[in-house]
């Protein structure tokens, strides 16, 4: 057959399929997405910043993407070969982050977490921090990391933060992973709220401190099969530390309302959150406390801001002349809680000037949470 009659039968064939599929009702015909690994990077708060992702082949270049609204994010993956390895930079509720994460060929079009657990997970199976860190530098974990030893290191930190996720309302067996979540101060995101991780500086291993009464536990990252269980802390029982879980959405809200009234969008916030019409900032104390306790944006049914620290109102007088230019008051950290109290802060810039702001907060005898004491310290 020749090169002519041969073209014309497949043209004549691609008519005919397009006759055929038009003739299916006249669907249009779409082209399939590209193949992405995308999820959510938090600290409890999402991070603001980056994801890069490196595949397993040393000679392909790395593909970084912004985090969006919530700590969303998304990488195109096509032409690359799993499996591949994440490390997402930036900041949550003003910390500086680096976490990392790791993905599969079943992970592609599905969803991969990377937070302060997914990086314990990767740290305990790559036997280090310093040892994790050096895989991505030096794009060897695809020789070195087997799927074995993440699954044995999930298995372990699901066991040693049972009690936890069990108050969260969380399955003890969640797939720490792959579970898909949102930053809002609950469910699997309140775990990350309550759990603070810190690594040594002279062997790298870790300390988990559940932050309801500081109880704390050492994973020994060169050792398998820890960290043992985390205790809840003394006389709170799983109800008890549920309950304070709850609380830390009513914090986020009072941090986003306070930044959403000085023209602020906090992050974490929907990407299809639509404000009120004609919205004007308090003008007055008293229009302050009336929107943070019943017309503000975000509910918060366990708060009680009628009474304020005076250093708070003066602070609060303060941006309404000159609001921050950087306030991510949507991200905060929960530097210590129990059933009745916390501390919590957050940073923001103002010019030139970055300020850590730290909130004391007590339950009154209405059983709702008022802030007590306030401080302002330059960073």
């Amino acid at each position: 057959m020749n090169k002519s009659l041969l073209s014309k039968k497949l043209a004549l064939s691609s008519i005919a399929i397009l006759l055929v599929l038009q003739a299916c009702g006249g669907d249009t015909i779409t082209a399939p997405a590209a193949p992405k690994v995308s999820g959510t990077a938090a600290a409890g708060a999402p991070l603001v910043g980056t994801v890069t992702l490196i595949d397993s082949d040393a000679a392909t270049a790395a593909r970084t993407a912004t985090i969006g609204s919530g700590g969303a994010y998304s990488i195109n993956v096509d032409g690359l070969t799993a499996p591949f390895m994440l490390k997402a930079e930036g900041t949550a509720g003003g910390v500086a982050h680096t976490l990392y994460s790791t993905a599969t060929v079943a992970d592609i079009n599905a969803t991969v977490n990377v937070t302060t657990l997914t990086d314990l997970i990767v740290a305990n199976a790559a036997g280090g921090k310093a040892a994790m860190e050096a895989l991505f530098a030096t794009d060897t974990f695809g020789t070195t990391l087997t799927q074995a030893q993440i699954d044995a290191a999930e298995t372990a930190l699901q066991a040693g933060l049972a009690n936890m996720l069990v108050a969260a309302g969380v399955p003890s067996t969640v797939d720490l992973m792959n579970t898909p979540f949102t930053a809002n101060h609950s469910g699997l995101d309140g775990v990350l709220d309550a759990t603070k991780i810190a690594y040594a500086a002279n062997n790298g291993d870790a300390t988990i401190t559940n932050i309801f009464g500081s109880t704390a536990v050492t994973d020994v990252l060169a050792a398998a099969g820890d960290p043992v269980a985390l205790a809840l802390p003394t006389g709170m029982d799983a109800a008890g530390m549920a309950a304070a879980m709850t609380a830390l959405g009513d914090f986020g809200s009072m941090f986003t309302n306070m930044a959403y009234m000085y023209g602020e969008m906090p992050s974490g916030m929907p990407a299809n959150f639509t404000p009120p019409a004609n919205f004007t900032p308090p003008a007055n104390m008293t229009e302050f406390q009336s929107f943070m306790n019943g017309s503000g944006m975000a509910a918060m049914p366990n708060m009680d801001l009628t009474a304020l620290p005076p250093a708070l109102v003066t602070q609060i007088e303060a941006w309404k002349a000159n609001p921050p230019i950087d306030a991510p008051m949507g991200s905060f950290v929960v530097e210590s809680m129990t059933a009745t109290s916390a501390v919590i802060s957050m940073t923001i810039v103002e010019g030139t000037v970055t300020k850590k702001l730290t909130f004391t907060m007590t339950k009154n005898v209405s059983n709702k949470w008022t802030v007590t004491a306030f401080t302002s310290v330059i960073v």
